[in-house]
């Protein structure tokens, strides 16, 4: 992102000038694609870069124009997060710490918008209420995903945390107001509205472009109706059987495993991330994920923390070793403690690798210390 936005003000700087070099890390820029010549002086057009997490941020602070802080921040967590961050970019590159935007969504009560909030409730964005004392209530979000139960979760939220999740309530210059408050004067109010699908009759072009669509409309009813002809059937082959596809858990899984390559881009892996992963089970499922955790930090300390496939799974030289599968990732009946090739279990010409975890007992727990132990090396 840093070099990025470098290269975008190098093209900027060759809008002015008629010509432009940019040589960076990870992009060169020879000319830009679009350069009508000089005009100076041209515009010296702001650059905003957004985040939620500190790494982003501190990038934002070292060479962007301004900060685009997510609606889902609190006052507690642009003071204690995300300004300290903005920050120590702005040091590295001995300057001062741009301001915040900070965009705000009007809603029609409380209970709505924070119904809305909810929807940012993500392993993601967890950092965000765990810095403003709403940890517990972060769990609670993520088990009902967990469950399919988001919606019905949403209208169980308690007042006095609806409050703290969306702030006051009141007409939009009150709720401006707050945040001008909130972010210290630097803030600048985006509010979101659903654009309106009437044509506005007092607008010619408009009522022209509406009767245009009107017409067509017509046209199409008049068309006849031809005779419907047999089609073959997508996803069936020559000889009519079909393809069987992705599953929705197998869907789900690839899913989440770009969802890891993404959170590590933005700084959240390792230990973070994993510990993300297992809040987000449920019991007992939760409970046992935790204490494998426990185990192999104990009997295995070369072995770190970090994410495989969207599971919970403990590392050595960037190989996942032995992961961690809850029972409802594809609707097993058990949960499943696995290990890879790369774990050291050889055990002459034939030796387990996986094993269903339906109880913790003290037994469980030996053994799985054992194993660690053995597959770490």
């Amino acid at each position: 992102m840093r070099d990025y936005v470098r290269a975008v003000r190098a093209c900027h700087f060759a809008y002015r000038k008629g010509r432009g070099r940019y040589e960076g890390e990870f992009y060169s820029v020879r000319q830009p694609l679009f350069s009508p010549g000089a005009d100076d002086p041209w515009p010296d057009v702001p650059i905003y870069v957004a985040g939620v997490n500190p790494v982003m941020t501190a990038v934002a602070g070292e060479v962007a124009d301004g900060f685009a802080a997510h609606m889902f921040s609190t006052s507690r967590y642009l003071d204690d997060v995300l300004r300290p961050a903005l920050a120590r970019g702005a040091a590295r590159a001995s300057r001062t710490a741009p301001p915040v935007m900070l965009p705000l969504v009007v809603g029609r009560d409380r209970a709505s918008l924070a119904a809305y909030m909810t929807v940012y409730c993500v392993p993601s964005y967890r950092r965000v209420l765990d810095a403003s004392g709403l940890t517990a209530e972060m769990d609670a979000i993520l088990a009902a995903i967990a469950d399919r139960r988001r919606t019905r979760d949403n209208a169980r939220r308690p007042p006095g945390r609806v409050r703290a999740l969306v702030g006051a309530r009141g007409p939009a210059r009150t709720q401006r107001a707050l945040v001008r408050d909130g972010s210290r004067g630097t803030g600048r109010v985006v509010p979101r509205r659903r654009p309106d699908p009437r044509p506005d009759l007092t607008r010619p072009d408009r009522l022209k472009s509406a009767a245009g669509r009107r017409s067509q409309t017509t046209m199409a009813a008049k068309k006849p109706i031809r005779k419907a002809t047999k089609r073959s059937t997508p996803g069936a082959t020559a000889r009519g059987t079909k393809i069987k596809g992705l599953t929705a858990e197998e869907k789900a899984a690839m899913k989440e495993t770009i969802e890891d390559q993404k959170a590590a881009a933005r700084g959240l892996e390792g230990k973070d991330a994993l510990l993300a992963k297992i809040a987000a089970m449920r019991e007992p499922d939760r409970g046992m994920a935790k204490r494998i955790h426990a185990i192999v930090t104990a009997n295995a300390p070369a072995l770190s923390p970090t994410t495989w496939y969207g599971m919970p799974a403990w590392a050595k030289g960037g190989k996942a070793v032995l992961f961690f599968q809850d029972a409802a990732k594809f609707k097993a009946r058990y949960a499943t403690l696995g290990f890879n090739d790369s774990a050291s279990l050889d055990d002459g010409t034939m030796w387990p690798i996986s094993f269903a975890l339906k109880e913790w007992t003290p037994a469980m727990e030996a053994r799985i210390g054992a194993l660690v132990k053995k597959a770490a090396g």
